[in-house]
């Protein structure tokens, strides 16, 4: 068989398929987020305390299909520093560097600061403490990865340089495996990331609601299109690591 045909046939390799699950996923956070939060059943037509029907299921199924795609945007950050990967593994079990030790460092300013001012039960102040130390160790460490990306940019034009190279040259075979790898790590790393921007967008509603009127959409609505806003910003950023790339391709 050929290999296109053999490509072909492979029921799972479809994307409809693999990211299918995905936008069922943020189908369901959105209905709980608004079932959660009251003051937004009317941005997507929602009675409280109603069941949905067919239209309204079409239409968390449709943003929930865009929810899956924003809650990607990590991803792209990550696939776009892919030649920051170190190539030895001894290098992933070592001790941690003096720079991952800063990395920590300052990404605990946030939540500890909150966790000492807050005047919140002890419970929810480590609670809310865990949550702004993992949406602030994602957010830094895709910024480190752009400006990694920007500071070693010969490195960067010459791994997709040769990566472009090496394809030319070869067809099927180890390409594809990784291919299929790649993206298969890509759908599950989507379903996690939806999870944990569904873990943000939770705990900002949760944290709204102890201090406006559940009756209040302005405010939640509000913050969730900061924490969108906040997610997107280093996914928008690597428009300038291809136009770094193709500024070493007109220069080489």
């Amino acid at each position: 068989m050929a290999q296109g045909e053999e490509h072909s046939s492979r029921f799972w390799e479809f994307y409809a398929l693999r990211y299918s699950v995905g936008a069922i996923l943020g189908a369901l956070i959105l209905f709980l987020l608004v079932q959660k939060n009251k003051s937004l059943s009317s941005l997507i037509f929602v009675k409280p305390g109603e069941p949905i029907d067919l239209i309204q299921v079409g239409v968390f199924l449709g943003l929930g299909l865009v929810y899956s795609y924003l809650s990607s945007a990590p991803i792209l950050v990550f696939h776009a520093g892919r030649f920051l990967i170190p190539k030895k593994h001894e290098r992933f079990f070592r001790p941690p560097e003096k720079s991952m030790i800063l990395f920590l460092a300052l990404n605990l300013i946030l939540p500890l600061t909150f966790f000492f001012v807050s005047a919140m039960h002890l419970e929810f102040k480590i609670w809310f403490a865990l949550v702004i130390f993992l949406a602030s160790s994602i957010f830094s460490a895709q910024l480190i990865i752009i400006y990694k990306c920007h500071s070693q940019r010969s490195k960067l034009f010459l791994f997709y340089r040769n990566l472009a190279i090496n394809r030319s040259y070869s067809k099927g075979g180890i390409i594809d495996s990784y291919r299929h790898l790649r993206e298969h790590g890509n759908a599950f790393g989507i379903v996690f990331f939806e999870m944990v921007l569904a873990l943000f967008m939770f705990a900002a509603t949760m944290y709204s609601s102890t201090h406006k009127q559940p009756s209040d959409i302005f405010e939640p609505a509000i913050i969730l299109l900061i924490i969108i806003l906040a997610w997107i910003i280093p996914a928008m950023l690597v428009w300038l690591i291809g136009c770094i790339i193709e500024q070493e391709f007109v220069d080489s």
